[in-house]
């Protein structure tokens, strides 16, 4: 460890997340997260890191979505976000007051790679039919994290939001962080793109809600480099033409933390 920056997570956190199960039924768009040895990296392996790659010791699908659906070891503090009307969803499913649920059950040896049919299940039924015992863990009983509209701000220039200052949040220290603890702050933002063109054959159709692996695959509406006529031309007039797509990152997270 580093001692200028230090640990974050600890290692059973990282441990069980890459032992457990990945959510299946999120969206990936024509990302193959079953390919070769991947299948093997259990929650490890999102969207966003098909191949499983560690950073530190955090869990890879943990960064990615939010609110998590299995404990984790950070608390919330606030959440800004472009639809007001999701706060009351976001502050109720933090685990500052909601328990989260994990699956006790025993895997083989010390492996650092299980096969599917080996990772700890993911969901309270496939626990039970392993011979496993489903576990709520306590919430961090503190408040919910504060949620706020987010100020609009200028295309790619992140915190411009055309005042005089950067956007900024003024965090109160918690009572509950005692005298010389350590302690890591860790911001992350969501780019949720609106032109995956689902929302073009129905209008109703909600990113937020309905994205999910239904639109895998073939069934994917965005695909990664896609060579056709866009133009509407003929082929041999205005195509082909190709868009430097990768389905990775069209809908994303990005994170920022600080030192110990």
């Amino acid at each position: 460890v580093d001692p200028a920056s230090g640990r974050h997570e600890s290692f059973d956190f990282y441990d069980a997340c890459r032992k457990r199960q990945r959510n299946k039924g999120l969206y990936v768009a024509d990302q193959n997260l079953d390919q070769g040895n991947r299948q093997n990296l259990g929650a490890t392996v999102t969207r966003q890191n098909p191949n499983g790659q560690r950073r530190g010791l955090e869990c890879p699908e943990e960064r990615d979505y939010y609110p998590y659906w299995h404990p984790t070891e950070w608390r919330d503090a606030a959440v800004f976000t472009s639809d007001t009307s999701r706060c009351g969803f976001y502050q109720s499913e933090s685990q500052n007051v909601q328990g989260k649920g994990q699956c006790k059950v025993t895997v083989p040896g010390n492996a650092a790679t299980l096969s599917p049919d080996q990772q700890i299940p993911n969901n309270e039924e496939a626990c039970k039919q392993r011979g496993g015992t489903w576990e709520e863990i306590e919430p961090w009983d503190i408040d919910p994290p504060k949620c706020f509209a987010l100020p609009e701000s200028r295309d790619n220039h992140l915190g411009n939001i055309g005042t005089t200052e950067p956007q900024y949040y003024t965090w109160r220290v918690p009572d509950t962080i005692k005298d010389n603890d350590a302690c890591v702050l860790r911001i992350r933002y969501n780019i949720t793109s609106s032109d995956l063109g689902v929302e073009k054959d129905d209008p109703a159709f909600d990113l937020f809600s309905d994205l999910d692996s239904s639109f895998n695959g073939d069934n994917s509406k965005l695909k990664g480099d896609p060579k056709k006529d866009f133009v509407g031309m003929g082929m041999q007039v205005s195509g082909p033409l190709q868009l430097q797509v990768n389905t990775q990152q069209f809908g994303r997270t990005f994170e920022d933390r600080t030192h110990v």
